[in-house]
């Protein structure tokens, strides 16, 4: 039965209305501050595409979603879950508390094991998110079965770097090499030129640090 409602909510969320449903989600991000603020669906090739920093590139691994909360309340996500276009990607335990602080970033990576990270971090539930490079949907759904964000995307995902916003949670869809940032994705950090990662791809970093002994 809960495998059937979740089902019905996913096709609530992704079908031919979509548009109409517009007002209602903005309605819902912005009263519970929680926002998709960063897609990866197309990691880049070799090393430099290593997104969860297991030691391996992997197309389906190293795909993530990155939540962001923007509001002033820490918000609960047990049962909340990810869909995309086809499926339920990801469901956040219900048997646990799930605490998104404001100000705090989450990211459910497609798979790997994601290493050295700050903050939340999870691995897809179904084993992996399986975002198309183009014409696809992400969805944010509370264990209520209201949508509190989706974001839908077309070719402008299949260019080796992250879809993002700026700012972090409430502004317009981009992506780094349009902002001029050197860095191609960034799990767990601001949206902005100056991220920890020194604007640049993991691989980079691990090239230094190993140069440097």
């Amino acid at each position: 039965m809960k495998v059937a409602w979740l089902f019905l909510c996913l096709i609530a969320v992704v079908g031919t209305d979509m548009a109409g449903r517009a007002e209602e989600r903005d309605t819902a991000r912005l009263t519970s501050g929680i926002a998709i603020n960063e897609v990866l669906a197309d990691p880049p090739e070799g090393e430099n595409g290593d997104a969860n920093r297991d030691g391996q590139r992997n197309t389906y691994g190293d795909e993530f979603v990155e939540l962001y909360n923007s509001g002033p309340d820490t918000t609960d996500l047990s049962g909340w879950y990810i869909a995309d276009a086809v499926d339920i990607r990801h469901v956040f335990p219900d048997s646990i508390e799930v605490l998104l602080a404001p100000g705090q970033f989450l990211t459910v990576f497609g798979g790997g094991d994601p290493t050295g990270f700050d903050g939340a971090v999870w691995v897809a539930s179904s084993g992996r998110l399986s975002l198309n490079n183009s014409d696809d949907v992400v969805a944010l759904i509370s264990t209520s079965g209201d949508t509190m964000d989706v974001h839908t995307y077309g070719a402008e995902a299949g260019r080796n770097e992250s879809l993002i916003r700026v700012p972090d949670g409430s502004g317009d869809w981009t992506r780094p090499s349009v902002e001029d940032w050197d860095w191609l994705f960034s799990p767990q950090e601001p949206n902005r030129g100056d991220t920890s990662a020194g604007n640049v791809s993991w691989g980079e970093v691990k090239r230094q640090y190993f140069a440097r002994g």
